[in-house]
């Protein structure tokens, strides 16, 4: 009987501070060692699907989208009309380049397959898109469920939103990726982005 007390005294205690809005549970590595650090919330929200983008939109903050490939010219009048102003793809994509540019959009292809890893090129290639922090960011990847998009999204929150390793790979592992299958790309992230 105690020990039924004491579940549901800690149940209401976990409750009553999630509703406050403190996080009780500490942060993990990506090995399950905790850290002594709290999770960071995510800002992270599907939007759905957007005419025009392969796969489902996401809207990670106000400065940040993600989505699949951009596949007609509608779709960069949707984003021009969400106030995107930078374009940053793994798919070399003609169409979408000259459409973007007739909206005043930059549009960067930066070549990356995740079964290989990032590389040190790719990396300054988005540096180099990324440094002038003007206006908002869709990053989109060729293939829907292979979440290219995702490591562009999570190495941003780590050079721009200063995250850690473990809380930008947390968020892209919960909004898809698999640790086992991007082990190698998650691994050159952490080796590359510092």
């Amino acid at each position: 009987m105690n020990k039924y007390f004491f579940f549901r005294k800690s149940l209401c205690l976990i409750v009553i501070c999630s509703l406050l809005g403190v996080n009780v549970f500490a942060q993990q590595d990506l090995t399950g060692k905790p850290t002594g650090n709290f999770i960071k919330p995510t800002t992270v929200k599907s939007i759905g699907r957007l005419e025009g983008i392969d796969g489902i939109f996401v809207s990670y903050n106000d400065s940040l989208l993600r989505g699949g490939e951009i596949e007609n010219n509608l779709a960069i009048n949707k984003l021009k009309e969400r106030g995107v102003s930078v374009i940053i793809s793994n798919s070399e994509n003609a169409e979408a380049k000259g459409s973007a540019k007739k909206q005043g959009i930059k549009y960067y292809y930066i070549p990356f397959d995740k079964t290989v890893g990032l590389n040190a090129k790719a990396y300054k290639s988005f540096l180099k898109a990324t440094v002038k922090q003007d206006g908002m960011y869709f990053f989109t990847s060729k293939d829907e469920g292979k979440h290219e998009a995702g490591i562009f999204c999570a190495i941003y929150r780590m050079v721009y939103e200063k995250w850690t390793y473990e809380e930008a790979m947390r968020e892209y592992i919960k909004l898809g990726g698999a640790p086992l299958d991007d082990k190698i790309c998650m691994e050159s992230v952490r080796d590359i982005v510092k």
